[in-house]
């Protein structure tokens, strides 16, 4: 089996690499946002909403978050076990 196929279906060399910098300035961007229908565009946009946790200048949410195991069903994890278990 080759060991790079990956059976997500996502393309992560497209994907925007996302930093903890860009992340706080969208997430503010979402706070001044002056009617519900803009956050919740803005929201939409970032894929993020502002918290008062990203005003610690130690946590960098976007390097510490984990990714719960259900994520990685979206991934093809449980795909990919499956056809290992099948061979």
């Amino acid at each position: 089996m080759n060991e790079s196929f990956d059976f997500s279906g996502f393309k992560r060399d497209e994907l925007p690499k996302r930093d903890i910098g860009s992340h706080r300035q969208y997430a503010r961007k979402v706070l001044r946002a002056k009617t519900r229908t803009e956050h919740d565009a803005l929201a939409k946009k970032y894929g993020l909403y502002y918290s008062v946790l990203l005003e610690l200048s130690y946590l960098d949410c976007v390097s510490f978050t984990v990714i719960d195991p259900m994520h990685n069903l979206f991934l093809g994890t449980a795909k990919s076990m499956f056809k290992l278990w099948m061979e």
